[in-house]
């Protein structure tokens, strides 16, 4: 052996330790963009990537968001959430599969997003007017309305949210994805049981039921409009939602 050489094993292990070291401080990555050759890795990068493109993204990147949930809100009123798929959403809104998966993890998470927004604007609404000064009749009759004009505005994304998360959410468990929208929509059905309760504790409304179930009729009534109402306009709904509210509050009402 020559004087000032490592025995071979020796200098193997000072290789394979300095390696591991340069790779630790480098960020070093390995085959497919993974550390090590781990898909967690690169699943939590995409997703951080997903998170970006959400808060911060240019006009060309909302446009596509948009875009992708256009297609998707066709898509899910076409084939429904069990036959629906992000492929579907792709060709529908004419990108490829790689764009829509840098936007949206899975259809279940598409479809959160699509609703959600919606959900809590509707839920500020009746919150907003449950607490109100209003009259109760007219309380109820502004509920009736938002949640028309809502149905309206946000066609089919709204029709899509009745049909496939409202019409099921007593039957099946939602999946994980949902559990925000689940919480709003309570909270939603929260405040319209406290105007049906302000109104029968006042003697203004008959207690013909309890006021849960009054109230899981009159929201029935509103969101079954998705089934006979298409591609309504603001216009037409809140006509509708004249009507309807006429028949509730004379179905109600103590004096008749």
């Amino acid at each position: 052996m020559k004087v000032g050489m490592s025995p071979p094993g020796r200098v193997r292990a000072g290789y394979c330790s300095r390696l591991r070291i340069m790779k630790k401080d480098s960020g070093y990555r390995g085959p497919e963009g993974t550390s090590g050759g781990s898909g967690t890795q690169k699943q939590t990068g995409l997703s951080r990537r997903r998170e970006r493109a959400k808060e911060q993204g240019g006009p060309r990147s909302t446009a596509t968001r948009a875009k992708l949930m256009n297609a998707a809100g066709e898509v899910f009123r076409d084939y429904g959430l069990s036959r629906m798929s992000l492929q579907k959403v792709a060709d529908r809104a004419g990108v490829d599969r790689a764009t829509i998966y840098y936007h949206f993890a899975s259809k279940e998470s598409l479809f959160k997003e699509l609703v959600y927004m919606v959900v809590m604007a509707n839920v500020a609404d009746a919150e907003s007017i449950a607490a109100s000064s209003l009259s109760v009749e007219e309380k109820l009759r502004r509920v009736i309305r938002g949640l028309m004009r809502s149905l309206a505005e946000h066609d089919p994304y709204a029709a899509v949210y009745v049909e496939e998360y409202l019409s099921r959410r007593d039957r099946e468990p939602a999946f994980p994805e949902m559990e925000e929208v689940r919480l709003a929509a309570r909270r939603y059905d929260q405040a319209v049981t406290r105007i049906v309760h302000e109104g029968i504790e006042t003697g203004t409304f008959k207690a013909l039921s309890d006021e849960r179930t009054l109230m899981s009729m009159i929201l029935g009534m509103v969101n079954s409009s998705v089934r006979w109402l298409r591609e309504p306009t603001v216009v037409e709904s809140l006509r509708a939602a004249d009507v309807m509210a006429e028949l509730v509050l004379c179905g109600l009402s103590a004096e008749r």
